[in-house]
This record gives structure tokens, C-alpha cells and sequence, in this order.
């Protein structure tokens, strides 16, 4: 009986040890076949290696990217927008042209919407014009509208604005395409 106390005594003594030295050992970086050459310091680790450098490096640069193309984006759907209006101010309807001009404005709206991390939303926007000519003004307003919230918008932040603008310009968009049926 004396025995088998003592065994279970230096078992759990040799285990509480191993314990002990598992937390005070740093951890092994994982290997990775494909790299070769010397392996990075403690304090490479702690400061982080080069390659992660490189790679956060690359994403901030992917990031910022997105954020020009998704500006460039949100001013060309803002000059579409005060095209057609101009369009429609001289000739009081709408021309093959500026219906182009119209789809093109939608694909941007919609694609402005994902970037923001929103979806189509088919609620209808409570001020909705029954005239093509308020419509139209309507669209004009709404594109500058989401030019200017996404100028202001930080890439880091979800803007709710340019998702309810981006809503509100594709329901005014079809309503746009029914008026001038």
C-alpha cells in the first residue's frame, strides 16, 4: 500500500514538473516546407517576423485599393447622375444614351452596396416620385448623396448611410425605368 502511495506520489510530481516546463518554454513556430534558411529569433517572434510583416503589409495595401476603386466608383455614379438630370433638363425625356447611362448607374449602386456590406432591399423608399422629372432629380441627388458618405467613410467602417442611399437609389432607379416606359 506504502508502495503504491509513493509511486502516485512521483507520478503526479513527475507530471505537475512537465507541466511546469511546457508553460515556461516559448512556442515552436510552426515549419512550413517550403521556406528554408535560419529560423527566427525569440525576439523575432515576439516582434514579429518579416514575413507577417510583408503579408499585413500586402492586406493594408489590398484594403486601401478597394477603398480608391470603390471612391472612383461613387464619383462616377454621381457625374451619371447629374449626366442624365442635365440629359433630361434639355430634351424632357430620356434617350437610349441615357438609359445606358442608367443601367451603368445601377451596376455601381449595387456594387458600392456589397463593398458596404449591405444587400438589396426592395422597401420602398417613403418619399418615392410619381414624376419621371422628380425621379430623375431624385437619382441625381441620391448619387452625390452616396459620393459624399463614402468620401467621408473610413474603409474600416461599415457606413449604414451608403447602404440606406445605395437602397433608396435603386428603388428610385426603377421607378425611374417605369416612368419613362
Amino acid at each position: 500500500m506504502a508502495f503504491r502511495k509513493l509511486t502516485l506520489l512521483i507520478f503526479l510530481l513527475l507530471l505537475s514538473l512537465s507541466a511546469a516546463r511546457a508553460q515556461s518554454t516559448a512556442p515552436v513556430p510552426p515549419t512550413d516546407a517550403s521556406t528554408s534558411g535560419p529560423r527566427p529569433s525569440r525576439e523575432d517572434m515576439r516582434l514579429g517576423s518579416p514575413e507577417l510583416e510583408m503579408r499585413d503589409r500586402h492586406e493594408i495595401e489590398l484594403l486601401e485599393r478597394e477603398r480608391r476603386e470603390n471612391l472612383e466608383r461613387a464619383r462616377e455614379a454621381a457625374q451619371i447622375g447629374a449626366q442624365i438630370r442635365e440629359s433630361f433638363s434639355h430634351s424632357r425625356t430620356l434617350n437610349r444614351d441615357d438609359l445606358k447611362k442608367l443601367d451603368r448607374l445601377e451596376k455601381l449602386a449595387h456594387r458600392i452596396l456589397s463593398d458596404a456590406g449591405g444587400s438589396s432591399v426592395d422597401e420602398p423608399e417613403q418619399e418615392i416620385p410619381t414624376q419621371l422629372e422628380t425621379a430623375v432629380n431624385r437619382v441625381a441627388e441620391l448619387s452625390e448623396e452616396i459620393r459624399k458618405t463614402v468620401e467621408k467613410t473610413p474603409r474600416q467602417v461599415v457606413s449604414a448611410g451608403v447602404i440606406e442611399s445605395s437602397n433608396k437609389l435603386l428603388i428610385v432607379i426603377r421607378r425611374v425605368r417605369e416612368l419613362s416606359r
